[in-house]
């Protein structure tokens, strides 16, 4: 797969931001100021760059796994509903006979007018 050039990675705008606040690092061979865009200055930070994007990835990739554990184990189980399903029942059943309005089922409930809509027109199995 083809890169594209060092001067438009993302690291480059990192790279002049540390050079222009006059950071640099220690080296034996050179007593240059700009040491950042050296080839070794590059070649550097690239490296702290791929080390941190790997350790991100590795952490992401533990997460990914334990929640499939989870989820195996029954301990995952998504987003719960605000209202239990009798009282979820009982507002579909007060709204379809025209007893009350949506806005004061919400009021009712103390929910948001949204939670109720979704329980009213929303799929039975989804948390409301």
């Amino acid at each position: 797969m083809f890169r594209e050039p060092f001067r438009r990675s993302p690291l480059s705008g990192t790279l002049e931001r540390v050079n222009g606040a006059r950071v640099g690092y220690a080296r034996c061979s050179t007593d240059e100021q700009d040491v950042w865009n050296d080839p070794f200055g590059r070649l550097f930070l690239q490296s702290l760059a791929m080390v941190a994007e790997f350790e991100a990835n590795i952490g992401h990739q533990r997460t990914r796994e334990g929640m499939a554990l989870a989820k195996k184990n029954g301990k995952l189980k998504g987003k719960q509903s605000k209202l239990p399903e009798p009282a979820r029942r009982s507002i579909r059943r007060r709204y379809a006979e025209g007893e009350v309005s949506l806005a004061d089922l919400a009021t009712e409930y103390s929910v948001g007018r949204s939670t109720i809509h979704h329980i009213i027109h929303g799929a039975s199995e989804n948390p409301g």
